[in-house]
């Protein structure tokens, strides 16, 4: 790289550096054995030596990923950029033919992150960072994506490092606080509350869940902040089995993949649902699809024992993930939750009528409840209604505000929630 650097400098040629993921390959190491991995990483290796010019180097830096460094690619900075595209494409559609290993077909998709040499002000380092960078915007985006770096990836960079900081001072200090948005039944009755964490930083101003959410899946910080989230949960319950109309109340709180693997994640529910006024029939730990695929054996186990202490468990955003009949055999429980993205559309596109009626008619099938997310208009929810579903969550309902603003709605509604009444 150094060399190459120096040869762009001395002709102004410019040149590219790609950093290059397969997808899935622990998968693939897991299911098919590591010879079998092995045997993949020197098939991806020989293809790209296809592509390669004399001039050009290709290498492993471990695992899944590689790189290419693109030298004397052209004089002119936009016809560069676009033969580096050209290139990057061309090895996606030629490692995204099926691979024959030991008699089995095989096909494999890739993310490749593209950094110009010109847009580096500095050495090699730094060079490899930006490819990373842009590595990581495209494996956010999927296989088959390529991204080039750009002066807002750093800018990205330091704000999540700018987040992480301010996330965990919000901790140390309890900073941050939690919005509760209903869910209702058919006859538009409140039946319990779903718990969203909110942040308000001093110098950050008010930061999106969209936002913080993900760095803090990132750094292991929804761990912490899961087990806040829980404790507030377990407040609020005990505050409102003080109060006849706020009791049976049920109180939904969304569990991360991270935060459930959690050694002590079984613990600390314990620890909560055994304190005084705390009744655990009334907690809904909400789980994804996703969480599924990954060590199914002990998501049942863990999932067992907290339904025998009373905790009951809801899959979110279903029909977006992985979840088959199979693993929905298996696991104790109790609630689908259709994802709004279904919802959206559902008055217009055929396509996501029938995906709901499908979830609806499996629910009753296997003796589960179902809750739709996502309503935010009544003509939705008067679909939803016609098609069976008796359990709604949304903006036509109810925003997402504090418990005290809440509390006293529901005390002087009566627990009901009238259409158009928000």
């Amino acid at each position: 790289l150094e060399h190459a650097l120096a040869n762009a400098q001395r002709t102004d040629y410019e040149g590219a550096l790609l950093a290059i993921d397969l997808h899935d390959f622990s998968v693939v190491n897991d299911a098919f054995g590591h010879q079998f991995g092995d045997q993949l990483l020197q098939e991806v290796a020989r293809r790209m030596e296809r592509l390669i010019d004399e001039a050009d180097t290709a290498a492993r830096l471990g695992a899944d990923d590689f790189v290419v460094v693109l030298e004397n690619l052209n004089g002119d900075r936009e016809q560069a950029i676009l033969d580096a595209r050209q290139w990057a494409h061309a090895l996606i559609e030629l490692l995204h033919e099926p691979f024959e290993i030991d008699g089995k077909h095989y096909v494999t998709s890739v993310s490749i992150g593209v950094t110009m040499f010109s847009d580096t002000e500095g050495g090699v380092e730094v060079l490899i960072r930006n490819a990373d960078l842009a590595l990581a915007d495209a494996k956010q985006e999927g296989p088959h994506t390529i991204r080039f770096f750009n002066p807002s990836m750093q800018e990205n960079v330091s704000r999540r490092v700018h987040l992480e900081s301010a996330m965990r001072n919000a901790l140390e200090n309890n900073h941050f606080h939690f919005f509760v948005q209903p869910q209702v039944d058919s006859q538009h009755h409140v039946t319990g509350v779903e718990l969203l964490m909110r942040w308000s930083d001093a110098e950050l101003g008010y930061v999106p869940p969209s936002e913080f959410i993900p760095v803090a899946e990132a750094t292991g910080l929804i761990v912490p902040m899961g087990e806040w989230l829980l404790g507030e949960a377990a407040r609020l319950m005990q505050r409102w089995q003080e109060d006849p109309l706020l009791r049976d109340l049920t109180v939904a709180v969304n569990i991360s993949a991270k935060q459930f693997r959690h050694a002590g994640f079984v613990d600390m529910i314990k620890r909560i649902i055994q304190q005084p006024n705390v009744n655990a029939s009334l907690l809904e730990l909400e789980i994804t699809e996703s969480m599924l695929i990954e060590d199914v054996q002990n998501t049942v186990r863990r999932i067992a024992k907290l339904n025998e202490w009373g905790v009951r468990f809801s899959l979110d955003d279903f029909g977006t993930g992985y979840a088959s009949l199979s693993y929905l055999k298996q696991l104790p429980i109790y609630q689908l939750k259709i994802d709004q993205s279904f919802i959206r559309d559902i008055l217009t596109d055929t396509n996501d009528e029938i995906i709901v009626s499908t979830i609806l008619g499996l629910g009753r099938s296997m003796g589960l409840e179902v809750i739709a997310e996502g309503v935010e208009t009544a003509q939705q929810a008067r679909r939803l209604n016609e098609m069976g579903c008796a359990k709604y969550q949304g903006f036509h309902f109810g925003r997402p505000a504090s418990p005290v603003e809440w509390e006293a709605r529901l005390r002087e509604s009566r627990l009901t929630i009238y259409a158009g009444g928000n």
